[in-house]
């Protein structure tokens, strides 16, 4: 996995980073990089509210749960599958079966996954 900057690097092998979020992200660069060629770029760690703002960013995650990544040089359809993948076999939140732990959007600087996890994130064979 890249890193866009040394913060982010840093961000990223911190104890406050949710484990299940590194999971989820560890298993979808295995997957991705098996299928794809395709070597993670992590541009993103929504921080706490306070340390997001502080940081510029939106504030609208919890705490360490979720991490953007990104290749402007990626197929569409990498990135469709690779979200495919995740969402089928990960549950977000068993009680609100609607939010997904990753979603892709051609937005700001370009397309990317957006991966998060909730408290009660499982495998979807063992959350059923």
């Amino acid at each position: 996995m890249l890193f866009e900057t040394p913060r982010i690097e840093q961000e990223w092998g911190s104890e406050k980073l949710f484990p299940m979020t590194a999971t989820i992200v560890h298993d979808a660069q295995t997957y991705a990089l098996a299928r794809w060629d395709w070597t993670f770029f992590l541009t993103c760690i929504w921080r706490s509210i306070t340390e997001d703002i502080g940081l510029e960013g939106s504030g609208i995650h919890p705490a360490w749960r979720a991490v953007d990544v990104r290749d402007r040089d990626q197929a569409p359809d990498a990135i469709a599958d690779v979200t495919k993948y995740l969402n089928g076999k990960y549950v977000y939140d068993p009680t609100r079966p609607r939010l997904v732990v990753c979603y892709s959007k051609p937005h700001g600087s370009g397309p990317h996954l957006h991966i998060q996890a909730h408290r009660r994130t499982a495998l979807k064979t063992a959350a059923a």
